[in-house]
C-alpha cells in the first residue's frame, strides 16, 4: 500500500473541513454535502472499517432507483478522487468501501483516543458541537445517524470536561476547573446531576453565592421550558446551603 501517512485531515468537531494535513491556510479541499458526508461516514462511522456499498445506497440516495443510487455513489467518490487523490478510498472486491485509516488524521477520532488515555486536556479546547450546521438534502438515514453521534459526542466531551475539571482543582487551578465544569454543565443543562456537580465545585472553590445563582437559573429554566421544578432532594440541598 502506498505511504500516504498523514496526507489529509478531517475536521468534523465544529464545521466539517477536509484540508490537507499540516496546511491549516489552505482551502478546503471538498465542499460538495453529498461526497464530503459520505467521507466523513467512511471516516467515523462504528465499527470503523469497510461498508457495503448497498449500505451506503441506502444512507445517502434512499429515495433514488438503484441506477440513479448507483450513479450518485460514483460521482460522490469521483469527488472525493479527485479532491484528496487516489489512495485515500479502499476497497474490498465489488461490494465492500472504506479509507486507508493511516491516510487521514480527524479529530474526532484523535479526540476518542486522548479521552481513552484519560488525556482530558484536549476537552477545554474541543469545540462543543459535532459536524455544526452540516446537512446533506434528501438523506434522512445519515441525519439520523448524525443526531447519534452529535449525541455521542457531547457525552464524551461531558465526561472529558469533568475529568478536565477535576484535574485542574487536583492542580490548584480553581478557574480553569470552573471554566470546564460551566461548560460540561451546559451540555446537559437539564440535568440535577450535572448542576450538583456544579454547585458542589462552586462551593469547593469557595463561591457560595455562585452555587445558589447557578440553581437560580436551573430553576428558571425547568419553570420556564418545562412548567416543572427541581426534585425535592436538590430543593432541600439547596435550603441546606442557603443555610450554611
Amino acid at each position: 500500500m502506498p505511504d500516504i501517512a498523514a496526507s489529509l485531515h478531517l475536521q468534523v468537531l465544529g464545521t466539517p473541513i477536509v484540508r490537507r494535513s499540516g496546511d491549516a491556510a489552505a482551502a478546503a479541499l471538498l465542499c460538495e454535502p453529498r461526497p464530503l458526508g459520505l467521507l466523513i461516514f467512511l471516516v467515523t462511522a462504528r465499527p470503523r472499517g469497510l461498508h457495503t456499498r448497498d449500505s451506503l445506497l441506502t444512507l445517502f440516495w434512499p429515495d433514488a432507483d438503484l441506477p440513479h443510487a448507483r450513479k450518485g455513489l460514483r460521482n460522490a467518490l469521483h469527488a472525493i478522487r479527485r479532491a484528496t487523490g487516489h489512495d485515500l478510498l479502499v476497497a474490498a472486491g465489488h461490494s465492500m468501501l472504506g479509507v486507508n485509516p493511516i491516510g487521514v488524521h480527524c479529530d474526532l477520532i484523535q479526540f476518542e483516543e486522548a479521552a481513552a488515555r484519560g488525556d482530558c486536556n484536549g476537552a477545554s479546547m474541543a469545540p462543543d458541537a459535532l459536524l455544526d450546521g452540516f446537512h446533506v438534502v434528501e438523506a434522512p438515514t445519515f441525519d439520523r445517524w448524525m443526531e447519534q453521534e452529535r449525541a455521542r459526542y457531547r457525552e464524551l466531551l461531558q465526561r472529558a470536561l469533568w475529568q478536565h475539571a477535576a484535574q485542574c482543582v487536583s492542580h490548584g487551578d480553581a478557574d480553569a476547573a470552573l471554566v470546564s465544569a460551566h461548560r460540561a454543565q451546559a451540555l446537559d443543562g437539564t440535568s440535577e446531576r450535572s448542576l450538583l456537580r456544579l454547585i458542589e465545585l462552586q462551593c469547593a472553590c469557595g463561591d457560595r453565592a455562585a452555587a445558589l445563582r447557578e440553581y437560580e437559573r436551573f430553576s428558571t429554566r425547568l419553570r420556564d421550558d418545562f412548567e416543572t421544578v427541581p426534585s425535592a432532594g436538590t430543593r432541600a440541598m439547596v435550603e441546606q446551603l442557603r443555610l450554611r
